[in-house]
């Protein structure tokens, strides 16, 4: 079975690969899983610049002194 499908030539701008790479933006989350996972992240959103940092814990006591950008409670 061959589904043939039609594309209007005006509906899809023609962007070269530099103009789409220009326009990408990565995004990076680094997660922290846990007592040590929440630690880690504690220390890497010290050092690391431009990405999203989140602890998921269990314990709400360890979860508060958690320097996350995100504090997730699990359970």
């Amino acid at each position: 079975m061959t589904v043939e499908i039609e594309v209007a030539p005006h509906a899809v701008p023609a962007k070269s690969i530099e103009d789409i790479a220009k326009e990408a933006t990565p995004k990076i989350a680094i997660l922290g899983v846990g007592g040590g996972g929440s630690n880690m992240v504690t220390w890497m959103d010290k050092k690391v610049i431009g990405a999203r940092t989140v602890a998921l814990n269990s314990d709400a006591q360890h979860l508060t002194t958690s320097k996350a950008g995100s504090r997730v409670l699990l359970g």
